[in-house]
């Protein structure tokens, strides 16, 4: 039925919905930050295994959370640098996590090491505003920029909010590109793609809610 109903809304209306998204705060960017920002990068595009593996960083269909906190690294290098999500090393298999990943792409980009704060101890988006929080102790006054998916950008800045934190959105990785008039290519396999991201970020909440 919810299908049925999405096939329903025009495309005109999907495109209205994404500027309110962006005017609501969901979607608004750096060009917010006036003064020296702090960036948060929330891991998810890291694919451990397979880094740990190949020998080499891996990543997944959320790879441009990376391009767009390096733009940034790059753009304000004297920002603070903080990334947040699972352990280093797995503490049961011991096999390469996700911040061991994310620490393999900064360093391997030129990124100094002792820029970066890592916060490891992250399952999902809401442990990711809670402990980064309590490791970094926001101060008002501060930008804090978060970066990490489009589709996630919603469910990350609920979290942020519900643990008191006001943070600058910085969505990254789009799946989709809203026109006047239209809302893109009849692409099976794409589209078959963002229906398995969409139906994963339902499962993580539906989860986080029965917690």
């Amino acid at each position: 039925e919810a299908f049925r109903e999405l096939g329903n809304i025009q495309p005109q209306t999907l495109g209205a919905l994404f500027q309110i998204f962006r005017r609501d705060g969901l979607l608004l960017g750096e060009q917010f930050v006036r003064h020296l920002p702090i960036l948060v990068l929330l891991t998810g595009a890291e694919r451990a295994k397979a880094s740990d593996v190949h020998g080499e960083p891996q990543v997944n269909w959320a790879a441009a959370r990376y391009t767009t906190a390096l733009r940034l690294a790059a753009k304000y290098p004297e920002a603070r640098l903080v990334v947040t999500g699972g352990p280093t090393v797995d503490p049961v298999t011991g096999e390469l996590g996700q911040t061991g990943v994310a620490m393999q792409i900064l360093s391997g980009v030129g990124i100094d090491p002792s820029r970066p704060t890592f916060e490891e101890g992250s399952i999902d988006t809401c442990d990711n505003a809670a402990n980064t929080k309590a490791l970094v102790r926001p101060r008002p006054g501060e930008a804090w920029v978060v970066v990490t998916s489009a589709m996630h950008m919603p469910r990350t800045v609920a979290c942020f909010r519900a643990v008191d934190w006001k943070i600058v959105p910085q969505s990254a990785d789009y799946h989709s590109a809203f026109r006047e008039g239209g809302i893109g290519r009849f692409r099976i396999a794409e589209n078959l793609q963002l229906l398995d991201v969409a139906l994963h970020a339902k499962d993580v909440r539906e989860r986080r809610v029965g917690r």
